[in-house]
């Protein structure tokens, strides 16, 4: 019995994140049960990492929703490649393709990591969202065989919104290798003297750092003590090394820049951060800070709010400088809570957060839908 095809899409220029860290680990899980391959515009490093995980990288570069040759391109690795199944990764990419990978009898399975409709910034004004949103909802019901949500929140929402058909629409949240954080090599450190306070983050709009380092600000006017760790690159990252200057902060800051490894610096830290103005769902960085220990303050968006539930962290509105300070304060100024929250989120995550969930839900999603075409 031959092994079946999966061609994933994204038109994204992938290197390092969310959508790099979940192809990462389906593909190297499920690779003994399908062949894999990728049609995106991914830098090298990755493509070679990829090509380890057992995906064959093929180029796309994309310039436009619209754009014709990019969908040439898709056409002709359509016909080389012969998927049973194609998987995208993004709203750009999703509406190149459905209409080309229905013609060829493949099936679509459509990831919304994060709908274009959720966009919070200055360049998405609503009428914008509002049109993605009715593009969405024509090709999902049309084009699309599975459409895949890793937010809790975000699948209630298409529901409810009828942006998907119910029958189509699946809720699959993301999950995270927890192999190092169950290690016997892994150990908290004790409680800091002067309390580290960390985010891990793409230094870019939308992950909002600048509202973390205007907090802190608040909090050094306070009196409190403490150090802030900034892990992470992007962008902004001039820009933010600026900000801290400005606000006085150069003293209580670093900027560590881009990791390949997080683990040591949520082991020494004490206090989790994300500001995102949004999110796809579970965010990568606060599933591992709640796995090392960390009590978390999170931006109430995607589902944060859930991973913040049941004592294993704090929700502030996005954008509001002084509620974050004021959870970030009550958790430096209170090491024993915060050391329960950090316990309740470590429970929460190997309770919740497991990579294996997570493919195995997949896997049966494929096995349903390449049943449904015998």
């Amino acid at each position: 019995m031959s092994i079946p095809k999966v061609l994933h899409v994204s038109s994204a220029r992938l290197a390092v994140g969310g959508v790099e860290r979940f192809l990462l680990g389906f593909c190297e899980n499920l690779r003994q049960e399908y062949k894999f391959a990728l049609l995106s515009g991914a830098d090298e490093s990755f493509q070679s990492r990829l090509g380890q995980a057992g995906c064959f990288p093929f180029a796309w570069n994309v310039k436009s929703p619209l754009d014709l040759q990019a969908a040439e391109q898709v056409g002709a690795a359509m016909a080389l490649y012969q998927p049973a199944i194609v998987h995208l990764h993004d709203a750009r990419a999703a509406l190149i393709v459905r209409l080309l990978s229905r013609q060829r009898g493949a099936k679509i399975v459509y990831t919304v990591h994060l709908p274009p409709y959720s966009y919070r910034w200055k360049r998405f004004t609503a009428l914008r969202r509002f049109i993605y949103a009715q593009v969405e909802r024509f090709l999902n019901r049309s084009f699309t065989d599975a459409i895949v949500y890793p937010s809790i929140s975000g699948w209630q929402e298409a529901l409810h919104r009828q942006y998907s058909p119910s029958h189509k629409a699946f809720c699959i949240p993301n999950g995270i290798d927890l192999t190092p954080f169950a290690s016997p090599s892994f150990e908290r450190r004790s409680v800091n003297e002067v309390p580290i306070v960390c985010t891990v983050a793409r230094l870019s709009e939308e992950k909002n750092v600048g509202l973390v380092l205007e907090a802190a600000s608040l909090l050094v006017k306070q009196g409190l003590r403490f150090v802030l760790w900034i892990v992470g690159d992007g962008p902004q990252r001039k820009e933010l090394e600026m900000k801290a200057e400005r606000l006085g902060l150069a003293s209580y800051t670093r900027f560590w820049g881009a990791q390949a490894d997080v683990l040591p610096f949520l082991q020494k830290a004490d206090i989790f951060v994300l500001a995102s103005w949004y999110e796809g769902g579970r965010s990568y960085s606060v599933m591992e800070a709640q796995a090392a220990g960390l009590g978390c303050v999170l931006s109430n968006v995607a589902d944060h709010a859930e991973m913040a539930a049941e004592g294993c962290g704090r929700v502030f509105p996005p954008g509001d400088v002084s509620a974050c300070a004021e959870q970030l304060g009550w958790l430096i100024a209170h090491p024993q809570e915060r050391g329960e929250m950090g316990r309740a989120g470590r429970a929460k995550a190997f309770r919740e957060y497991s990579l294996q969930t997570m493919v195995g839900q997949y896997r049966n999603l494929y096995r349903s839908l390449l049943e449904e075409g015998v």
